[in-house]
Parts: structure tokens; sequence; C-alpha cells
């Protein structure tokens, strides 16, 4: 609870607090709560209720008035007779999240019926970023674009089943957890986040909420929807403060691209194996046919790397700025100079014969 009043004291002109609660995996696993469920004859859903009634208790001890939010995942699967009987409708309000888009939308018809009955008024959220892959650079704007869509949809079907929905969270996510690595930065997100706001206001997307959202943004051009595959042509820096963290993200994410084609070049995989390296079985000929590439593709992550940085440290704590570039770029800087004094090493075992070329 300590958590709780730090945040209800740091901002009390709020109307919510949101209490989390969502995606409890090792829920009913220690000595204690299998004791009490012993002890209470009760199921995974009960403890899980219960914990969440006695968190409300606590708040309301307090404050009186506050709305207290809750993710609703831990709620789909638990029998509407046992949401009802807990009488939680009556304590918390649910925040329903899902951040797929439309074809991918998995929310069933039954779980808002369930929802209606228990539960007089609800949030939604969705996603602007970081749903999607661990190590996402760059922001999947039109999958991000089709979620919002998919709930727009949603609340038309099942938004009036409830007295009210009492409006949407679009969430950004930072990490997938504390122990993962950092996915996109906001900057790079930005401009998804303005497309996304700006279909939800407007009720769907098209040409002007395109527009507005890129001259917002300081765009040259309208800003790119379908970000990907890469690589592809990367115009000027929008104006927005982080503008050029956007850009070299995006022209990262072409050198990254490239880097992967590169390595499956014919003359790499076939004739510049380990392999052939160990037994000194290179022809410089087939060095030729990648080297250059790999040169340039070195020298321009190279740029990236510096320009980054810089932009970076204006934004972002040192230790973000050391993980961003350890995990993003380094890897690549390594690899490539190996690669590149490898091919030196090979080239010079053909003019000194003793020389080995690994």
């Amino acid at each position: 609870m300590d958590m709780i009043n730090q945040i209800l004291d740091s901002h009390k002109s709020s109307k919510y607090i949101h209490i989390g609660g969502d995606e409890v995996w090792h829920l009913g696993q220690c000595s204690r709560c299998k004791e009490k469920m012993g002890a209470q004859k009760w199921k995974k859903e009960h403890l899980f209720l219960d914990h969440i009634i006695r968190i409300v208790q606590k708040i309301r001890e307090t404050n009186q008035e506050i709305g207290i939010i809750i993710w609703d995942d831990m709620m789909r699967d638990i029998d509407i007779n046992i949401l009802k009987s807990s009488e939680i409708g009556k304590l918390i309000l649910p925040m329903v999240w899902h951040y797929l888009p439309t074809d991918e939308f998995k929310l069933k018809n039954t779980l808002w019926e369930k929802y209606a009955s228990v539960f007089p008024n609800i949030w939604i959220a969705s996603a602007f970023k970081g749903a999607t892959e661990m190590t996402q650079l760059i922001t999947p704007t039109r999958y991000h674009l089709s979620n919002q869509q998919a709930w727009l949809k949603m609340l038309n079907l099942f938004g009036k089943m409830f007295n009210k929905v009492l409006g949407i969270a679009i969430t950004g996510w930072q990490r997938f957890d504390h122990y993962t690595v950092l996915c996109e930065l906001f900057p790079v997100a930005l401009p998804t986040l303005a497309v996304c706001l700006l279909t939800i206001i407007n009720g769907d997307f098209n040409e002007n909420v395109h527009k507005t959202a890129s001259n917002l943004l300081g765009f040259e051009k309208l800003l790119e929807i379908d970000t990907f595959p890469r690589p592809q042509p990367v115009g000027p820096p929008p104006l927005f403060p982080g503008g050029n963290i956007h850009n070299s993200c995006l022209q990262l994410g072409n050198c990254i691209t490239e880097y992967h084609i590169l390595m499956h070049h014919p003359s790499i995989e076939g004739a510049f194996s380990s392999y052939q390296i160990m037994h000194n079985r290179v022809n410089t000929l087939h060095i030729d046919q990648f080297l250059p590439r790999a040169r340039i593709l070195l020298m321009n992550i190279e740029a990236i790397n510096v320009q980054l940085e810089g932009e970076l440290n204006k934004i972002f704590y040192p230790t973000t700025v050391e993980e961003f570039l350890a995990v993003n770029i380094n890897p690549f800087l390594e690899k490539l100079r190996k690669l590149c004094q490898k091919t030196l090493t090979c080239k010079l075992f053909f003019i000194l014969p003793q020389k080995k070329c690994s």
C-alpha cells in the first residue's frame, strides 16, 4: 500500500487511480496462498478477487471518491456468478485491454455480455508502440492504427451495453517487462501516437487525419504509415523535438535490413564460410563481390552511431543511451568490422602464403 499512498499523495486532484492487476502468472502458487485457498475452499479466481477487494478497501479508508481501475484480463475467464457474488462490479472499473490489429482482434462477444452484466462502466486500452516485438526498433504504424480501428468497431457494436465507456488509454510500452531490452523509443513512435489519437478523435483514419498528423509534427511530406518492409527512403527529419532520433532510427532500420541481406550474399554463404576461412580456401574474387558493400554499410552505421549518441544524450539518461547503442548498433559494428578484417587477412594470405587466413 505504500506505493499506492505515494501515488495518491502526489496526485491529489486525480479522479482515478490504476492499481494494475494484469497477467498474474504465479497466482496461488506460494505456500501462504495455497493455505488460504485450502482453508476457504477457494479457487484461484477467489484469491485474486479477494486481493483486489482488500486493496480497494484500504484505498477507501482515506479516499472515498477516486475511481479505481484495474486491468481486466484476470477476470476474462472468471465465472459470471463468482464475479457477481464478489460485488467487484461496485468497487472497481475494468480497463479492457487488447493490442492486436483488426484481423487478429480476439475479444469475444460473450465477454462483453458478461462484463455488461457486472460492470456499469468500463475503460478500454489500445497500444501505439511496444506491443509487437521485444526488440522492435521502428514502430509499425499500420499495425497500431488497425488496433485503434478495431476498437472503434468494437465500441460501435458493444459500447451501448454499458452505462458509459469512460475513456481509452492508448498505451505505449518501453519494455515488455523489467528484464527485457528497450523497444521503440518514444521519438520513433510519436508519429504513430499522433495518427492513433487523431483516428480515435475523428472516428476513423482518412486523408485529413493523415495530413493533420503530418503537419502537426513538422513532416515535409505525409508521414509514412507503412513503415515496413525495409529498406525505405528516409526524408528530412520532422521538426518535433526528437525528430533527428526518429530519422536516425529509420536509417538504422534500413542498415540492419541491408546487413541481413549482405550476410546472405552467395559469396559470403558459399565462398566465405568459417570452414573455408579456417582451411585457407577463400577465393579473393568472391571477397570482391561483397566487400565494397560491407565497407559502405560499416561507414553508414558508424555515422548513425555518432549521430544517435549525440541526439539521445539530449533526451535520455546515460544508462538508456548506453543500453540502446549496445543492443541496436554495437553488435552490427563489431560483426562488420570482423568481416572486413577477415577479408583483409585472407587477401594478405594470397600475397604472403605463410600467413594463416583465419
